[in-house]
C-alpha cells in the first residue's frame, strides 16, 4: 500500500506553537516577514488571520484620490475583512501644487495632471460622497469616522508612522510629496479647506448610506485647520435621513471656528446630537486673543425651548437649545473665553457631566484691572464647586490674558508642569488641590516690572502665594493618541 504524502503543515513546526507564543513571536517582525510567515502554510494563515485582521484592518487611513478610496470600498465588499474595520480615517492629504517650473518627465506630468483631475471630479461632481457611502453602507461594525490631518507615530510595526493608501505610490508617480496638513486647495480653483471637504462628503455619505457610527472625529492639529462653519449646513432633502445617524452619535470631536458670528449652522448641527457622551469642541485658533463668539457661548447656556419653526426647505430655522442630558465628558481647547462664560457652560451641562478637560485654553479677561496678578482660574475652579459632580479633570497649556495685556501661564505642582490630571471622588475635593497646585507665572508684554514672577510677592487674596515658572508660549506637546496600527 502506498504511503500518504505528508501535508505540508506537517513539516511547518511553527504550526505547531500554542497561539499566544505565535502572536507575541510575530509581534515583533517587519511587515514583509510577517506576510511571509502568513504565507508559509494553510495553517500559520488561519492561525494568524484574526490577529493579522485586527491590526492592520481595524483602522484605515485613506486620502482623497479614487485609488484610495476604491482600496476601502474593496475592503468592505471583503466577506472576511470588512468585519474587522471599526475606524476609518479621511486624511487631508494631499499634493500642492504651484506649477512648479522645474522639468519634469512626461510620464510625471501626465500622472501629476491625472491627480489633480481626479480630486477634482471627486470634490466637484460629488464622487467622493457616492463612494464613501458605498463603503459604509457595507461596513457592518462600522463605529469611528475620523477627520486627520497627521500622521500617526504610534505604528510599532516597522518603526515608521502609518500613512495614507495610495499616498506613496502618489508619490512615486507624480515625483511630488505628498502633504498631509494643507490649509486651502487655492490650486485647485476653490478655497474650501480640505477638512471641510471631506466633511461634508462624510455626512452627505453617511445619510446616503443609512450608516450608524457612535463617533465622528475632527481631529485637527496644524495652526489655523478647522471644518468650515458652512459645511455642517444640514440640506433639507438629507435631513430626513441624516437626522437617525446624528442622534445615534455618542461621541462627537469637532475642529471649528468659534470666533466668527456666522455659527448658526454649527449650532443647529449640535442641537441634532442629543445622545452624545463625549464632546470636544476645539476652536482654530493657538492661543487666540479674542474671545469666542459670544452667541455660540449664549446658545450653549440657553434654557431648551422648542426650536423656531422656518419655511418648509429653509436652511436658516434657529436651532433649539443644546441639551446633552447622556453627556459625561467634555473637551474644550484652543479657545479665548471669560471666566463667566466657561463657568456658565460647564454649569450648563453639569446634570450628568462627570469629566472635563481644557486643553489650550486662554482664560479672556476684558474689564480694567490693577491687579496683574490676579489668577483668572481659580474662581472659575471654585465656581465649578456647588453646581457640578465633576469627578475627573485633564488641563493642560492653560493661560490668561488680561486687559492690562499681562499673559500669563498656568504651571502645576511642585515640578511646574503645563499639564495635570485630578482623579477624586468629590468636585470640592479636587478644586481644593488644583488651586493649591497652580501657580500663575505672569509676562508683561508691555515690559511692566511688576508682571515679573516673584515668589515673595504679595497677591490679591484670589491669587496663588507662589509665582514662578517658565515662559512657554508654543508647545509642541500633543493629545496621547490611542492609535495601536
Amino acid at each position: 500500500m502506498a504511503q500518504r504524502p505528508r501535508q505540508p503543515e506537517a513539516k511547518c513546526w511553527l504550526a505547531n506553537i500554542p497561539l499566544e507564543v505565535l502572536t507575541r513571536i510575530t509581534y515583533f517582525v517587519s511587515t514583509t516577514d510577517l506576510a511571509n510567515i502568513r504565507l508559509t502554510c494553510k495553517a500559520l494563515e488561519q492561525a494568524l488571520f484574526r490577529f493579522f485582521a485586527h491590526e492592520f484592518f481595524r483602522k484605515r487611513q485613506f486620502m482623497v484620490s479614487t485609488y484610495s478610496i476604491q482600496t476601502l470600498i474593496d475592503i468592505s465588499n471583503h466577506p472576511t475583512l470588512s468585519p474587522f474595520l471599526t475606524h476609518v480615517i479621511l486624511a487631508t492629504d494631499c499634493i500642492l501644487y504651484h506649477g512648479s517650473h522645474q522639468k519634469a518627465s512626461q510620464e510625471r506630468e501626465s500622472a501629476l495632471e491625472a491627480y489633480l483631475a481626479d480630486f477634482s471630479a471627486l470634490t466637484h461632481g460629488g464622487i467622493l460622497r457616492d463612494m464613501l457611502a458605498e463603503a459604509f453602507g457595507n461596513l457592518p461594525n462600522l463605529e469611528t469616522i475620523e477627520i486627520r490631518d497627521f500622521n500617526s507615530r504610534t505604528r510599532n510595526r516597522d518603526g515608521t508612522s502609518a500613512e495614507c493608501y495610495g499616498a506613496k505610490t502618489l508619490e512615486q508617480a507624480t515625483g511630488k510629496i505628498v502633504n498631509v496638513s494643507p490649509q486651502f486647495i487655492h490650486q485647485l480653483g476653490r478655497s474650501d479647506s480640505t477638512p471641510s471637504i471631506i466633511f461634508s462628503a462624510i455626512l452627505a455619505a453617511t445619510a446616503l448610506a443609512a450608516a450608524s457610527p457612535k463617533s465622528i472625529e475632527m481631529n485637527l492639529r496644524t495652526n489655523c485647520s478647522f471644518v468650515n462653519n458652512a459645511a455642517f449646513c444640514i440640506h433639507p432633502r438629507i435631513e430626513p435621513t441624516l437626522q437617525p445617524v446624528l442622534q445615534g452619535l455618542k461621541r462627537l470631536h469637532m475642529s471649528i471656528s468659534i470666533l466668527l458670528d456666522d455659527t448658526l449652522s454649527v449650532r443647529r448641527f449640535l442641537s441634532k446630537t442629543p445622545n452624545l457622551t463625549w464632546l470636544r469642541i476645539n476652536g482654530a485658533m493657538r492661543y487666540d486673543e479674542r474671545p469666542i463668539d459670544a452667541s455660540f457661548a449664549e446658545w450653549l447656556v440657553s434654557t431648551p425651548a422648542p426650536p423656531a419653526v422656518a419655511p418648509a426647505g429653509s436652511l436658516q430655522d434657529r436651532p433649539a437649545a443644546l441639551h446633552l442630558p447622556l453627556l459625561e465628558r467634555l473637551d474644550l481647547g484652543n479657545m479665548a473665553i471669560s471666566a463667566d462664560q466657561l463657568l456658565k457652560i460647564v454649569t450648563a451641562l453639569s446634570p450628568s457631566l462627570r469629566s472635563l478637560s481644557l486643553r489650550r485654553v486662554q482664560m479672556y479677561d476684558d474689564k480694567p484691572s490693577n491687579g496683574t496678578k490676579l489668577n483668572l482660574w481659580v474662581p472659575f475652579f471654585s465656581g465649578l464647586v456647588p453646581g457640578t459632580n465633576l469627578r475627573h479633570f485633564e488641563l493642560s497649556l492653560l493661560n490668561q490674558l488680561k486687559r492690562s495685556f499681562a499673559h500669563s501661564t498656568i504651571l502645576f505642582g511642585e515640578k511646574e508642569r503645563r499639564e495635570a490630571v485630578y482623579k477624586g471622588d468629590t468636585t470640592q475635593a479636587l478644586v481644593r488641590n488644583i488651586v493649591k497646585d497652580m501657580k500663575l507665572h505672569v509676562i508683561s508684554l508691555l515690559g511692566d516690572d511688576s508682571g515679573d514672577s516673584d515668589s515673595d510677592s504679595d497677591s490679591d487674596s484670589d491669587s496663588m502665594d507662589s509665582l514662578t515658572g517658565h515662559q512657554v508660549f508654543e508647545e509642541e506637546d500633543e493629545e496621547e493618541e490611542e492609535d495601536d496600527e
